[in-house]
């Protein structure tokens, strides 16, 4: 499976990050910039007639930091559309300095453009430039520090991304037989969580993951999974096992017999042991009112709080 590039991870933490938490991120890096462009105006212009400019650049400010996480948002969305390339930023930000300079350059054809000093020439050459550098900078800057807020603040199983997008490929591949044929086709997740829990792979409220343990029972289950199956990494917390040709009365015998050879391995068990967790599964097979293989993988996810359950 191939994990997500940190460019991609940023990507993925703004994509699920809801508008009002970007809002309040975006407002929390205004205050500074407030407080800033205050003490560097106010002692020039002091309180006299230029105080309502002063006063209203600041509250420009503050909108636009307020929006500014949100619209990096909208351009990760536009990235993240088929056929966009991942270098857009770069490109426009490319785009707009050759076209503020495109524009100085065609003035220059102006016989009074062509008539002024070299040193008048050179400064309206130089003056978009003077412009949007230092805006291009802090476009860059407030990224970066919005990324790292996110980065850190965020409870996002970017596994799981990577996991089930693969999961869903794969039973794509797949799905046309137990559509158009009728051959059985069933899922089943393999969670390893605490013993004293009972929650969904990707519950917004998960903090913990068990990575580690996730690598080490995946070659166990390539080694014991049927010529039929294809197993690989679903998340943090659980593998995905396609059972081919297997439908829902047929379930119970590869299920009991991964299981069992999990908790029989000596050193996986005790691995799993240290840190306390149970090898939860969750299995659901192909019905005719599933359109996609998303409503496969949901079954699957819904079927893992019974097993919990049951296991009790």
């Amino acid at each position: 499976m191939n994990k997500l590039s940190r460019k991609h991870m940023h990507m993925e933490a703004f994509l699920a990050t809801p508008h009002h938490v970007l809002l309040r991120y975006g407002l929390m890096l205004a205050l500074p910039l407030v407080v800033l462009w205050l003490i560097a105006t106010l002692p020039l212009y002091g309180l006299g007639p230029e105080l309502p400019r002063i006063v209203g650049s600041a509250v420009l400010i503050v909108l636009l930091s307020g929006a500014g996480a949100s619209l990096i948002k909208l351009q990760y969305r536009i990235m993240s559309f088929p056929g966009v390339e991942h270098t857009l930023p770069v490109n426009y930000a490319a785009a707009s300095l050759g076209f503020a300079m495109l524009l100085v350059i065609m003035s220059g054809t102006e016989p009074q453009f062509l008539a002024m000093g070299r040193l008048i020439q050179v400064t309206v050459l130089a003056a978009p430039a003077l412009v949007f550098i230092p805006a291009l900078l802090y476009a860059m800057g407030y990224s970066l520090i919005i990324h790292r807020i996110l980065m850190r603040n965020t409870n996002l199983d970017f596994n799981y991304l990577v996991g089930s997008r693969h999961l869903e490929e794969q039973l794509a591949a797949l799905w046309e037989r137990p559509k158009e044929f009728g051959e059985p086709l069933s899922l089943m997740l393999l969670q390893f969580r605490p013993q004293e829990q009972a929650i969904s792979p990707t519950a917004p409220n998960v903090t913990s993951y068990y990575p580690e343990i996730v690598e080490k029972a995946l070659p166990i289950v390539d080694q014991i999974i049927r010529k039929n199956d294809v197993a690989d990494q679903f998340s943090s917390d659980a593998i995905w096992v396609i059972l081919g040709r297997t439908g829902a009365d047929s379930v119970d015998i590869p299920r009991n017999r991964i299981r069992s050879r999990l908790q029989g391995d000596a050193e996986f068990a005790a691995a799993i042991k240290r840190v306390g967790l149970e090898v939860v599964p969750g299995v659901a097979s192909y019905r005719r009112d599933m359109d996609s293989p998303k409503h496969l993988i949901h079954a699957a996810e819904e079927a893992l709080a019974p097993q919990a359950a049951r296991l009790k």
